[in-house]
């Protein structure tokens, strides 16, 4: 399945593999799909049947990047709705962005993964604005840049931090599975 972006920048930041570097060295830097499959693997755990003890570590690390994620979004829409309110008429220059598809594997989409593409989304109508008060004057070529550089800033941010998160909860889950199995030995 795709979703729409406008920005060659955000389609990069979802797929590292868009735009791949003539630099051979891969960058280190997680990508959006990386992120949302990420999401989705913490969120299968957290959805299976049984009541275990690495469910119950599933449903708490879910329910932690949820909240951020969720925040996030927030904070994109409360920042597009102020800088609405400062700007005059933003369509005086007529503007059409190039739709650019982004491709997810739609069998690792569940409310997560999903959550992280309406940030990208978002971000990318928040970008679309700040490029059409731009060509529209309300603010110069470095306020532009400031703008959207700091949006990008805190996206990648946020992939960075998720990754980490959910990379963090597959080794603690690995660590407490052992711990169990050890338990269960001992026990025997």
């Amino acid at each position: 399945m795709t979703f729409e972006l406008h920005h060659q920048y955000l389609q990069h930041i979802w797929d590292k593999k868009t735009y791949a570097s003539q630099n051979k060295h891969r960058s280190p830097i997680p990508d959006g799909i990386l992120a949302s499959e990420s999401l989705f693997s913490v969120q299968a755990f957290a959805t299976k049947k049984a009541n275990t003890k690495e469910k119950t570590f599933a449903l708490i690390a879910i329910k932690r990047l949820e909240d951020e994620l969720f925040a996030y979004r927030d904070a994109i829409k409360h920042r597009h709705e102020q800088y609405k309110l400062n700007w005059g008429d933003i369509t005086l220059t007529p503007y059409k962005p190039t739709v650019l598809n982004c491709d997810f594997d739609e069998k690792k989409l569940n409310s997560a993964s999903a959550a992280l593409i309406k940030i990208f989304q978002t971000t990318d109508n928040l970008l679309i604005d700040i490029t059409r008060a731009r060509r529209s004057g309300e603010f110069s070529h470095e306020a532009y840049q400031e703008y959207y550089q700091s949006e990008i800033t805190h996206l990648r941010a946020l992939i960075q931090r998720v990754t980490k998160i959910c990379l963090s909860f597959h080794q603690k889950r690995k660590e407490l599975i052992a711990e169990l199995s050890h338990e269960k030995e001992r026990t025997s």
